[in-house]
């Protein structure tokens, strides 16, 4: 069987990268922290459900993103999402991909601490054509 936070983050994911963030949003819980990989123009610390509007709300205003799965694992108390994310500049047209993933936590029925890394620590540095 399914853990929690392994059915909260299947139905977290299919909102946020199914376009739907209101469908990630009702599984948030009220305490619910987000906090983004370090590095990117969008990180920090996210609080609430509004948090998931927030925060796509910010990453949309500059970038567009392309989503590749690679699966939901279910570690019991944590689900782990793993993913390839293809940013591009909406100012520049530069894109930069990396894997990454996500660590989801639960708590009283609902998502309570999504955590995310990335793997290229230049990745917004080549989008902005800094990076050697």
């Amino acid at each position: 069987m399914a853990s929690e936070a392994f059915t909260l983050a299947e139905q977290f994911f299919s909102g946020a990268h199914g376009g739907d963030r209101n469908v990630a949003k009702a599984v948030l819980h009220p305490e619910a922290v987000i906090e983004p990989a370090g590095g990117c123009p969008f990180s920090g610390t996210y609080v609430g459900p509004n948090a998931v509007l927030e925060l796509g709300a910010k990453i949309d205003e500059g970038y567009t993103i392309v989503w590749s799965d690679e699966g939901l694992h279910d570690a019991g108390e944590f689900a782990v999402k793993r993913v390839t994310v293809t940013f591009t500049s909406k100012t520049n047209g530069r894109s930069a991909t990396t894997r990454g993933m996500v660590i989801v936590w639960a708590k009283d029925g609902k998502i309570i601490r999504l955590d995310g890394f990335h793997k290229n620590s230049r990745l917004f540095d080549e989008l902005v054509g800094d990076a050697p």
